[in-house]
């Protein structure tokens, strides 16, 4: 096996990103590889087209700094085009985007991978990119990243809006702002929220569509390790309770099939407490150092999670007892 490491992955310039690829092509056709660090879609390709033919096992880096298009057009073009007709072993995280026809293409080409049985899977929630672009030798390597240049006005700082957003999810969560006074919205909220929700339903949900796009001379996908990260980190703001919400709903699923030949097959879905209970060490150790999540939510959480999940007055008002997960795309479903 092979491994990668680089320290400051957040200050991964062009020029060493390059260095790392070229010395990903220089390697002979690796079957185990792990990759620790933020990998970019440049060292994903030279991954995936140099090493397709042999590798077995790939462990790779988080995805937090890449575009939502690129984890898209990776896993959905990349892969299509050098299928790891080998890979059985994968950990890796993707972006999470509200269960929408994006995220559901991912699933699906995970999925048909031929040999794949182990999938160790982080779905990022992190939504820094809604943060604007300060220019400046503080500025962020999130901000370098989405490439946003504005000026120092309260117009320009302001965070940006989803569409999606009605009059309710415009208003600013005054709660939570960055040191110059920049809002966030109830909007940015809700979005957290729905991505950071994580059940058994929505875990099986995920398995069937990779089960779906399997060929018939593919092995079975005997493990599907699921869990949320990042729900509620914008930046530098200080999310307070709303990061142990998102935590709770994100907590780790384990996904398990019965062994082929050993009677009907059987599809157990267990919740696990972090990422040290997988088949295998994973770098993705989301578990919190939180004391756990809060008993009571405040004012503004109370309200907008509320707008989601309304109050179920039989199991007494608990927030912890009335969320669920949403419904993944419908279209990108029924076109299996």
């Amino acid at each position: 096996m092979l491994i990668i490491e680089w320290k400051d992955s957040h200050e991964l310039d062009i020029i060493k990103q390059t260095e790392v690829d070229d010395f990903v092509r220089s390697l002979p056709p690796l079957k185990d590889l792990k990759i620790d660090g933020a990998v970019g879609p440049s060292t994903f390709r030279a991954i995936v087209q140099h090493h397709a033919s042999k590798l077995k096992r790939l462990w790779m880096g988080n995805v937090e700094t890449w575009l939502r298009e690129e984890v898209t057009s990776c896993f959905t073009g990349v892969l299509q085009e050098y299928p790891l007709l080998q890979l059985e072993d994968l950990t890796v995280a993707i972006r999470r985007s509200k269960g929408d026809e994006n995220e559901v293409a991912i699933y699906k080409t995970l999925g048909s991978l031929p040999r794949i049985q182990t999938l160790d899977l982080t779905l990022d929630c992190a939504d820094e990119s809604i943060l604007p672009h300060v220019p400046g030798p503080g500025a962020s390597f999130l901000g370098r990243a989405v490439g946003k240049d504005v000026n120092d006005n309260d117009e320009a700082m302001e965070l940006t809006q989803d569409r999606s957003f009605d009059g309710f999810y415009r208003q600013t969560f005054k709660d939570l702002q960055t040191a110059d006074g920049t809002h966030l919205s109830y909007g940015h909220i809700r979005d957290a929220f729905i991505n950071s929700a994580l059940d058994e339903k929505l875990a099986r949900a995920i398995h069937q569509i990779m089960i779906a796009a399997k060929g018939p001379r593919s092995l079975p996908l005997q493990r599907l390790k699921l869990g949320t990260r990042g729900g509620c980190q914008f930046g530098s703001i200080d999310s307070g309770v709303l990061a142990g919400v998102c935590d709770y709903m994100g907590r780790p699923v384990l996904v398990e099939c019965s062994l082929p030949g050993s009677g009907p097959t059987r599809l157990s879905v267990t919740q696990v407490e972090d990422s040290r209970d997988s088949y295998h060490p994973s770098f993705y150790n989301f578990a919190y150092t939180r004391d756990g999540p809060p008993s009571e939510l405040d004012s503004q959480t109370e309200e907008v999670f509320r707008r989601l999940w309304p109050v179920k007055s039989k199991v007494g008002g608990s927030w912890q007892k009335e969320w669920h997960s949403l419904p993944l795309a419908e279209p990108a479903i029924t076109r299996m």
